[in-house]
């Protein structure tokens, strides 16, 4: 605990009682007619210059919270040492107002008896945290780092602004200005850096799983056009809200972290409503793969036409696809003549790279090391290419891969890479050498 600045305050220098001492203020307290000067304007080396000299700080006029700041030596400061540091202390800093040192001898008081109903007002009002006796040096230090580098970065946000202007001016006005608004500012005056492959994945895991959701059968929604409750937890399993939301998380309308995940989604173009249904945008639908996991594959032993439904197929594409007979390199076709890539009714002849963003491929279980062998060597061969041809080539392709690695998990992925046949290891390295493009 510490004082928090929320009470009137000077500094003196020399002794309070003397009639010609210099007292140091802030502005505000200047412009209402105190005598004084800004206490911004002067320099601690100005007032505390040898040894013995001594500087007053009064905090809360009434209370009367009077401080001396006794300077005992002066010596070097190494270039790499703090600007404040505290090597000791002993007990607690009084809680604000308490009524200075006469009301804070009633409190330690009362804390020092047993509870009563003499003493129950204080007690409650101080609450059951506060020890008199307490004092960390370790986390005064820390207290100081904090307010010392907040102090630099509100100076740096400041010094970066036309001080003439709306934006700074405002923030002149603000005294202190907020620990997060400092820092958002701080953030957002640097250079934009292009995240990584790896952080990219991780910002769009939400989104591509929740695509996994809606899928290509699209949901249903409420009657008020909300997601219904089921769809609703999922999403905030997905977003991880158990910890950091109130309530059962199944109401959209009450789960604000979940509504605005998914308006979110509209406003990318990845979903939309139509018709009180949540579906695909033909965006999102040629941005990924459809996937079967193990649970479709086992119900489609016992309820073929349901699964065929679910993923886009009939029951007979779907009983081909699951013997292996539809395979390409990464996935399965369900229907080459009707290609994206090329004209109606003609076959396919596309780069199976292009499998990963079209709506006639399937991924299934068994197709996992395949996918993790290519992933694997594009991550392998992005410094033999340019980041152009990178980005003109392979980024997307990366990246659709990283996402179907996300859906399957770490473990499954770790199974599959071990589980690679040399015969699955030769088709992607003749893929990838591009033998089987078609001339």
């Amino acid at each position: 605990m510490g004082w928090t600045d929320s009470h009137l305050h000077e500094f003196t220098s020399g002794s309070a009682t003397d009639g010609v001492a210099e007292h140091y203020r802030p502005q505000d307290s200047i412009d209402e007619g105190l005598p004084g000067i800004d206490e911004t304007e002067v320099r601690l080396d100005e007032v505390l210059v040898e040894p013995e000299d001594r500087l007053y700080y009064n905090y809360d006029f009434g209370d009367d919270w009077s401080h001396t700041l006794h300077l005992e030596a002066v010596v070097p400061r190494e270039p790499d040492a703090p600007l404040a540091v505290c090597v000791a202390g002993a007990r607690a800093c009084p809680p604000e107002d308490c009524g200075g040192i006469w009301g804070y001898h009633e409190l330690l008081t009362a804390l020092s008896q047993p509870p009563n109903a003499d003493n129950s007002e204080l007690r409650e009002w101080v609450g059951p945290d506060f020890d008199p006796d307490r004092f960390d040096v370790d986390d005064v230090n820390t207290a100081l780092t904090n307010t010392l580098g907040l102090n630099a970065l509100v100076t740096g946000v400041l010094s970066s602004l036309d001080p003439a202007g709306p934006l700074g001016d405002l923030l002149s006005r603000l005294d202190p200005m907020p620990a997060v608004l400092a820092e958002a500012l701080a953030a957002s005056l640097q250079p934009i850096v292009e995240p990584d492959d790896d952080t990219k994945t991780a910002m769009l895991h939400p989104y591509a799983r929740f695509l996994d959701q809606v899928g290509d059968a699209g949901i249903a929604l409420t009657q008020a056009g909300y997601l219904p409750p089921v769809r609703v937890e999922a999403v905030a399993d997905l977003l991880g809200l158990d910890d950091l939301w109130i309530g059962k998380n199944n109401r959209e309308n009450q789960t604000y972290p979940v509504l605005e995940f998914r308006e979110c989604a509209q406003r990318l173009g990845l979903v939309r409503k139509a018709h009180n249904r949540l579906s695909l945008t033909k965006a999102a639908a040629r941005a990924r793969i459809g996937t079967l996991s193990e649970q479709d594959i086992a119900d489609a032993r016992e309820h073929p036409d349901q699964v065929a439904d679910r993923h886009g197929m009939d029951p007979a594409t779907l009983r081909r696809m699951l013997s292996g007979e539809l395979d390409t390199v990464m996935g399965a076709c369900i229907d080459h003549t009707n290609s994206p890539h090329t004209a109606a009714g003609q076959p396919c002849r596309a780069s199976f790279m292009l499998c990963l963003s079209c709506p006639c491929a399937r991924a299934m279980p068994t197709h996992l090391p395949a996918q993790v062998r290519v992933h694997d060597e594009l991550e392998r061969r992005k410094a033999a290419v340019t980041p152009l041809r990178w980005a003109q080539r392979f980024a997307l392709p990366h990246a659709q891969l990283a996402d179907l690695l996300g859906r399957a998990g770490a473990a499954a992925v770790t199974d599959a890479r071990a589980a690679l046949t040399v015969r699955e290891q030769a088709l992607v390295d003749r893929f990838l050498d591009r033998d089987l493009d078609l001339p």
